[in-house]
């Protein structure tokens, strides 16, 4: 069997149904050690396609989902578009231009 030196994180880990439980071990490790997030604004930095945005958007009052790339944005947006109480944005969050009120987040993830 020949191993493509092109297989992406994604393909090997993330998208691998045989990787939904392990996967789901992992995001259960990062996430517990976390305050609780209910009622809470969220900023997550380094979004990418959403792989915490969802399990965030589905306790804190709101989520804003950052990242430098755009290409992640759709495909994050895609996933957790449900989530009314989530934005995406794609942003340097090391810009003066950001715009994001230190007093209204609660939370930087």
């Amino acid at each position: 069997m020949e191993h493509s030196a092109q297989v992406s994180v994604e393909a090997t880990i993330f998208d691998s149904t045989k990787a939904s439980h392990l996967w789901e071990e992992e995001m259960s490790e990062i996430l517990s050690p976390l305050p609780p997030i209910e009622g809470k604004y969220v900023v997550e930095l380094g979004k990418g396609i959403g792989h915490f945005t969802g399990e965030l958007g589905k306790h804190a009052a709101q989520v804003l989902a950052i990242d430098f790339t755009d290409n992640k944005t759709p495909k994050n947006e895609f996933l957790n578009g449900r989530f009314n109480n989530a934005t995406f944005m794609c942003a340097d969050v090391s810009s003066p231009n950001l715009d994001i009120s230190p007093d209204s987040v609660d939370l930087i993830f």
